[in-house]
C-alpha cells in the first residue's frame, strides 16, 4: 500500500467483518466518522483517535488539537486525553519534557484532563510520533455523525483552507520552499494569514452543534476537502454537488509554487457543516459575530448524481477530484 490512509475499499471489507456486540455503540467504526459514540442514556461518550505523522514543531500540543477536533466535530466537548508517544534512539530528556510540557498547556488551554498514555524509545521511528486519543462527552440533542447530512442540505465551511498542510509547509519545510525561491512577501502574508491555534475547530463546533438545524459536521483532515466531502457522501449515502469554492489568492499561490493542490492537502481547521438551507443564513451571521468566517459551498443531493463540483457560472459539471495519498507527502523530507 501507498503511504496515507489505508484505501477505503480496503478498510470497508475489514469493518464489514466487525461484529458489534455493545448495544451502547451507537455510532460504530465507518469511514468518514470522526468518533465512537456511546449512548448512557441522558449523556453520550465520544472517543476518538488520531496520530500526528507528519512534521510539526510542536506535535504535543498539535495532537492535543486534532483529537479535539475530532470530538467537537460530532458536537461534544473534549474531557479526557491519552497520549502514546514514540521517540527515536537519541532523543533527548528536554525534547521528550518539550512534548510531554506541550501536552499538558494544550490540555490545559481547553479544559481537557491529561489522564494517561505510554512513551518509549523506540527504533521502530525515526521522529517523534505521538497516537493521541481524546474522550468527550454530549447532549444527546447535540450529537452530529458525518452520516446525518440530509438532502437538500447547504454545505458550509469555515475559515480558509487548507490551514494545516500550509502551517506545515510554512514551519517545518523552509529550506525546501527556500529552494523553490517562493516570493518573501507570500511567505510573510501566509504567515499573517495562519497561525497554530487555526487548526482548532472547537469555537465553531461549538457554535453549531447548538442548531437543531445542523445536521452534520465533519473535520477534514489528511486528503484535505476533498476527502472530506468524499466520506461525508459515503457516511451520508448521498451526493455532493460543490458550486461556490475558491482558495485565498496567497494559498493558491503559495501551492502552485508548491506544484501542489490545496483541495487535496490535509485541512484541520476548517468545519465542514451540513444545514438546512433556511437556517445557512442565521448560522453563518452566528459564526461571524464569533469571529469565524465562513462561506456556502454547496449543497447535499441525490447519491445517484455522485460528488460534483462547477465553478460560479459555468455550466459544466466535473467529479471532484480525489486524492489517494495526502498532497503534504509530495514535500520532500
Amino acid at each position: 500500500m501507498e503511504i496515507g490512509k489505508v484505501p477505503n475499499n480496503i478498510l470497508n471489507e475489514l469493518l464489514r467483518t466487525l461484529e458489534i456486540c455493545d448495544s451502547n455503540l451507537t455510532t460504530p467504526p465507518a469511514i468518514g466518522e470522526d468518533t465512537a459514540i456511546l449512548n448512557f442514556g441522558n449523556s453520550m461518550l465520544l472517543i476518538g483517535s488520531d496520530p500526528i505523522t507528519f512534521s510539526t514543531p510542536n506535535p504535543g500540543s498539535h495532537s492535543v488539537i486534532i483529537n479535539a477536533n475530532d470530538i467537537a466535530a460530532s458536537g461534544g466537548t473534549p474531557k479526557w486525553f491519552c497520549a502514546t508517544v514514540l521517540m527515536p534512539p537519541g532523543t533527548s530528556e528536554e525534547e521528550f519534557s518539550h512534548v510531554f510540557l506541550d501536552i499538558v498547556g494544550a490540555c490545559k488551554n481547553i479544559n481537557v484532563q491529561l489522564i494517561g498514555g505510554h512513551s518509549e524509545i523506540t527504533q521502530t521511528v525515526n521522529k517523534i510520533t505521538i497516537a493521541g486519543t481524546m474522550i468527550g462527552v454530549a447532549e444527546p440533542s447535540q450529537i452530529k455523525p458525518t452520516a446525518n447530512a440530509q438532502f437538500g442540505d447547504d454545505i458550509i465551511i469555515t475559515k480558509t483552507f487548507p490551514i494545516e498542510g500550509t502551517y506545515i509547509a510554512l514551519t517545518t519545510h523552509s529550506n525546501y520552499l527556500n529552494s523553490l525561491n517562493i516570493p518573501i512577501y507570500l511567505i510573510k502574508r501566509l504567515n499573517k494569514l495562519i497561525n497554530h491555534s487555526d487548526i482548532s475547530v472547537l469555537t465553531e463546533a461549538n457554535i453549531a452543534k447548538k442548531h437543531s438545524s445542523v445536521h452534520c459536521m465533519h473535520d477534514p483532515t489528511e486528503g484535505g476537502i476533498s476527502t472530506a466531502l468524499y466520506e461525508i457522501a459515503d457516511c451520508a449515502k448521498a451526493g455532493i454537488h460543490i458550486d461556490n469554492l475558491s482558495v485565498d489568492r496567497d494559498i493558491q499561490e503559495f501551492y502552485n509554487n508548491l506544484g501542489m493542490d490545496p483541495l487535496g492537502t490535509i485541512a484541520s481547521g476548517s468545519l465542514i457543516i451540513t444545514v438546512n438551507p433556511k437556517s445557512t443564513e442565521a448560522l453563518m451571521s452566528e459564526l461571524s459575530l464569533s469571529g469565524i468566517k465562513s462561506t456556502r459551498i454547496g449543497s447535499v443531493v441525490a447519491r445517484e448524481n455522485g460528488v460534483t463540483i462547477s465553478k460560479p457560472g459555468d455550466l459544466s459539471i466535473l467529479p471532484l477530484k480525489k486524492f489517494f495519498q495526502d498532497e503534504i507527502t509530495n514535500i520532500p523530507v
